[in-house]
């Protein structure tokens, strides 16, 4: 964590880092967020918060610091807090990193913006007070249903017999199709480049499948026990 000083409602970054060798170097430097962050692609990613415990149980994220688009959550984000109640996510959020809120005892609101369309591993693990947990419907890659997080992949969908993708579908992903036995028909996109592993595991129900000029990629075990 940084060391943080609050003066006259203004805040202080302290570093005082020291490599072993003379001279020392100090540094105060004002701060205009809480949110430490970095730099990626389209706009900033959130690596970490920088309040004291206590502080606030709501943390509103926002959706821009210093003029720049907050898009991204990252690895480890609030992990292990055990104060905030309630995080609000900006709707320009396009992913979560790994553990972001992992064993966040006190957390029990969170609602997932539209436009986030990828969520690390162990996100929401451990957030046993996570009760009031919800999903923008409009988000086209997951959906909460009585309080659990589902991809809208078709993993393990023994109703879905017959399926004609769109040529807007370039990339099918991991294991999107996987156990889906009662599957008899498959069309997939003319644009289709990628096919990610497992995607069509033990779909037995499938005795035909073509796969379109445009697919240079084919992951490992796509079609094991096809």
């Amino acid at each position: 964590m940084n060391a943080m000083v609050e003066g006259d409602g203004t805040y202080y970054e302290a570093d005082a880092g020291y490599s072993g060798t003379a001279p020392r170097y100090y540094s105060i430097t004002q701060r205009t967020s809480l949110f430490s962050y970095y730099t990626v692609s389209g706009g900033i990613e959130l690596y970490q918060y920088d309040g004291y415990d206590g502080m606030t149980d709501v943390l509103e994220i926002p959706s821009e610091i210093n003029g720049r688009t907050v898009v991204g959550i990252g690895d480890s984000f609030l992990t292990m807090d055990d104060s905030i109640t309630e995080v609000i996510l900006p709707d320009t959020l396009t992913y979560l990193g790994q553990r972001a809120f992992n064993s966040c005892s006190a957390l029990t609101t969170l609602h997932i913006p539209a436009g986030v369309t990828s969520i690390g591993a162990f996100a929401f693990t451990n957030d046993n007070a996570l009760v009031n947990f919800t999903c923008d419907p409009a988000n086209p890659s997951y959906t909460v249903e009585g309080g659990v997080l589902y991809d809208k992949a078709f993993y393990w969908n023994q109703n879905l017999a017959q399926l004609s993708l769109p040529d807007s579908v370039t990339r099918i992903g991991e294991g999107a199709f996987g156990e889906s036995s009662n599957l008899t028909q498959l069309r997939l996109s003319d644009n289709l480049t990628e096919i990610d592993p497992f995607a069509f595991r033990s779909c037995s129900g499938l005795s035909q499948l073509i796969l379109p000029e445009s697919v240079t990629s084919v992951g490992a075990n796509a079609f094991q026990y096809f």
